[in-house]
Parts: structure tokens; sequence; C-alpha cells
């Protein structure tokens, strides 16, 4: 008896699995606007301290030039004495607020952190696990009904998928560890989040995972 060959894969085979969100009521719509609105917020209210203490820094740094420059000369020249108490009155005024500055932005930043996880592990999960793991289930019985008959499909299916290796990358998605308290991993998961919400209130393709 001749062994069957087998077929090569086809380009739907072998292209990626794409998933998407689920279809969202009107209040469902409106929460994740409002989310999406309120992570963007803290964003740039990050942003925004971030700038204002550069500025601060700034504005120290010259003042420590200034107060440098004049103190050698200060003994004996009267103008530069005056700059000098002018340059070190400055800077006993910015120290306190670039510490309460830096304090606040970093307070900030781990609440900001840790905002963004709450969404992602909660809602977000809460959200696209259904529609994700229904899509690879589809996926799946959708090969095995060349084999088997569309009920038998789907029941083999839904045991397969969660031993699968796009079941595990869904899983990854969805219970990604939380980013540093660093301001640019903070900033970048908020705008990361928010980009997702967007895609899924637009209906796009979130994730895509390779074909197992």
């Amino acid at each position: 008896m001749k062994k069957q060959k087998l077929a090569a894969p086809t380009a739907a085979q072998t292209e990626p699995m794409r998933f998407s969100g689920p279809v969202l009521t009107v209040g469902k719509r409106a929460t994740w606007e409002r989310t999406k609105t309120w992570l963007l917020n803290l964003r740039t209210g990050l942003q925004e301290k971030k700038r204002q203490l550069d500025e601060l820094n700034g504005v120290l740094e010259q003042a420590e030039s200034r107060k440098a420059q004049f103190e050698s000369a200060a003994a004996e020249n009267p103008d530069a004495a005056l700059k000098l108490s002018g340059a070190e009155a400055q800077l006993a005024k910015l120290a306190p607020k670039i510490k309460e500055l830096a304090q606040a932005l970093e307070r900030d930043t781990q609440n900001a952190a840790r905002q963004s996880h709450l969404v992602r592990t909660t809602e977000l999960k809460d959200l696209l696990f259904g529609p994700f793991t229904d899509g690879l289930i589809a996926e799946i019985a959708s090969a095995l009904s060349r084999f088997l008959g569309k009920s038998w499909a789907h029941q083999t299916a839904r045991g397969l998928a969660e031993r699968s290796e796009p079941y595990r990358q869904i899983m990854f998605f969805l219970n990604r560890p939380p980013v540093s308290a660093e301001l640019e991993d903070v900033t970048g998961e908020l705008g990361l989040l928010a980009d997702e919400i967007t895609k899924i209130l637009a209906g796009e393709v979130i994730l895509e995972v390779p074909a197992s």
C-alpha cells in the first residue's frame, strides 16, 4: 500500500491567528472611552511634572554656575559679592521646590504603574479573555473539521486549545507582568493601553500570534 503524502500547508494555514475584542454595547463603549481618556490624562500629568522638574533643574544648574563664577571674586569685589548672594538665595529657594516636585513625580509614577497594571490584568483581561479563547477554539475547530465532523471538531478543539502555543501567547498577553516604576516605562505602558483600547473601540485586530 502506498503511503499517502501530506499536503503542503496552504496560505491560510500559515497565516497568523488574529484576535479582536467583542462588540461593545453603548454603555460599555462609553466606559472604555472614559478609561482611555483617564489613562492619557495620567500620562500627560506625568510628562508635565517631568517637564517642570527638568526646567527647575536647568535653573538650578545656572544658579550653581553663577555661584561658582562669583565665589572667588566676592571677597574683593562688591558687585561679585552681590551676585553671589543672589545666586545663593536662588539656590536656597530652588532646592526644596525640586525635592518636593521630584518626590511628587515619583509617587505619581508609582501610582500610575499600579493603576495601569490593574486595568490590564482585570478590566482588559475580563473583556478580552472570552473573545480570544473563543476565536482560538474556532480556528482549531476549523482546521479539525476537514477530518472530523463539525460537532466533534469543536469538542476536540476545546481540549486542544489550552495546550496550544497560541493559547500560551494569549495568556502572556493578558497577564503581562507590571512594568517597572521608571517614568519612561510607565508612560509607555499608559500609551500602549490607550492604543489597545482604541483598537477595541474600532473593532480592529489587537493580537496576532503565529498559527501552531
